[in-house]
Parts: C-alpha cells; sequence; structure tokens
C-alpha cells in the first residue's frame, strides 16, 4: 500500500532564504515537523548521494531513519528517500517564487508495512491532519523569525531618535 500526500504553502520569504533554511541540519530539529536531530552522515557538502542519520517520534516510537538525497537542484528541488520503520518513503520538496513569497510544495509517497496497512485507515486521518498542521505551523515560524530582525532594527531606530 502506497500512502500518496501532497501539501503546499506560500511562505513570505525568498526561495533562497527558505532553502538555507532547509539545508541547515543544525537548524532544521527546530521546525515543526522535522526530525528530533539530524547528522549527516556522509563526507564533503550536502548534495546528491549524501546520507543524514534522522531520529524522529513515530506514532510515539523514537525511530532512527536514514536519509539520502536523491535529486538536489537549489534553491528549487530536493528529494530524499528515507528508510526505517516502520516505512520507507520519498519525499519531494519544491520551491517557486510567487507573489507574495515561495510556494513551498511537499509530495510525499510512503510505503507502509504490513502491520500499518491495517491500522492506516484509523491513524491515516489523524497523521495527514499533524502534517497539515505542521506546514501551517512552519509558515508562521518562518515569517515570525523573518519579522523579528526588522522589528528590532525599528525598535532600535526609534531609540536612536529619542
Amino acid at each position: 500500500m502506497t500512502v500518496h500526500w501532497d501539501n503546499e504553502v506560500v511562505i513570505n520569504l525568498p526561495p533562497d532564504e527558505l532553502w538555507a533554511t532547509f539545508i541547515d541540519l543544525f537548524s532544521a530539529p527546530r521546525l515543526p515537523g522535522v526530525s528530533m536531530s539530524l547528522r549527516q552522515t556522509s563526507p564533503g557538502p550536502i548534495g546528491l548521494g549524501t546520507t543524514i542519520q534522522a531520529r524522529r517520534v513515530i506514532l510515539g516510537f523514537e525511530t532512527r531513519l536514514l536519509q539520502t538525497v536523491t535529486a538536489y537542484d537549489p534553491p528549487h528541488a530536493l528529494a530524499v528517500t528515507i528508510e526505517g520503520r516502520p516505512f520507507r518513503m520519498v519525499e519531494r520538496v519544491t520551491l517557486e517564487s510567487v507573489p507574495g513569497g515561495t510556494k513551498l510544495r511537499e509530495v510525499i509517497d510512503m510505503e507502509l508495512i504490513v502491520v500499518l496497512r491495517l491500522l492506516w485507515p484509523l491513524i491515516g486521518p489523524f497523521q495527514r491532519r499533524r502534517h497539515q498542521r505542521d506546514m501551517r505551523e512552519l509558515k508562521t515560524k518562518l515569517e515570525a523569525e523573518a519579522r523579528l530582525p526588522a522589528t528590532l532594527l525599528a525598535a532600535a531606530r526609534s531609540e536612536q531618535l529619542d
């Protein structure tokens, strides 16, 4: 059984900034819906063939996953194959400049093990809603962080005028 998800969100940031956020393995775990930790296990800069060890909580259990970069086109597209219990999936992310920011499109194709195939009618809708919520929270968090330096700059300017 293959599960297919296709999500889009427009984030008020330029594609280059959004790309840099996703490629920063040290900071990525602070983002909603991302792994608890990411560690590059292959030498060199991130690119095609890079391997990354990830830790995620899946259905309440900490799980270790191996991620392999299978497409890399900065700052437009990234695809990663993710393998580990209880699934194998391919996640494709594309960034497209649009009025109002960057359209982030995420396509996920997930192969489930037998037990999850049986449970999917019960847990699938919950997981789908959670993933959609993570996308909305990602937008909110990144846009708020982008406004923060401008707000601090404005405050500093107003103090200089006083």
